[in-house]
This record gives structure tokens, sequence and C-alpha cells, in this order.
């Protein structure tokens, strides 16, 4: 799986475990994943999926999925760079490198 559809599944993910409908904001400092998420998307299907240069959109699948998931909810997505970058947002970094390492380790 590539660094950019482990992007997609983790919002996708987050956006499942909602119970509810709900108003969201998504950071992230991924400019393929908001972007993607917010503006690209529509024309990707308006082209069948395919790219402005007619190749295949990747991650299809996961785009796909995380575009179900989005529909439940009101959903903004927000750029992040930088000094912009709120403090959940590191945290949940650091927690995601901890899992990753603690996975790493369960697997030696």
């Amino acid at each position: 799986m590539t660094s950019n559809a482990v992007l997609i599944r983790a919002a996708t993910e987050s956006l499942q475990a909602l119970k509810r409908p709900c108003h969201v904001t998504i950071c992230s400092d991924a400019e393929y994943l908001v972007k993607g998420a917010s503006e690209w998307i529509k024309g990707w299907q308006t082209r069948g999926w395919q790219t402005k240069d007619g190749k295949p959109v990747a991650n299809r699948a996961e785009w796909e999925v995380l575009q179900t998931a989005v529909a439940r909810h009101h959903v903004t997505w927000r750029l992040v760079v930088g000094e912009d970058v709120p403090p959940d947002m590191e945290r949940a970094a650091q927690l995601a490198v901890d899992k990753l390492a603690e996975s790493h380790a369960q697997a030696d």
C-alpha cells in the first residue's frame, strides 16, 4: 500500500468511526489528500476516474470508499503546514508513529 493510500484510508477510517452524521474538519499536511478530496475528485468522477492526462486515477478504490464515508457528514478539508499545524495533529502523528513502531516490534 502506498503512503498516499494510507492517507486516504486514515481519513476514511476516521469518518467511519463517527457514530452519527457530524460537521468535521479534517486537517492534513498532505496536499494530495486535501485537494484530492475537496477538489480533484469531482473532475475524476466526471472523466470516469481518469486524470486530466487520461490516465487512471491512482488509489481509485480508496477514493471511492472515502467518498462514501464523506457523504454521511459535512466535511471541511484543511491543508495545514508549518506553524498552522494544530497541537492535536502533532499528537495524532506521534500516536501513529508509536503504533507503527509497536506493530513492527511485534512482527519481528
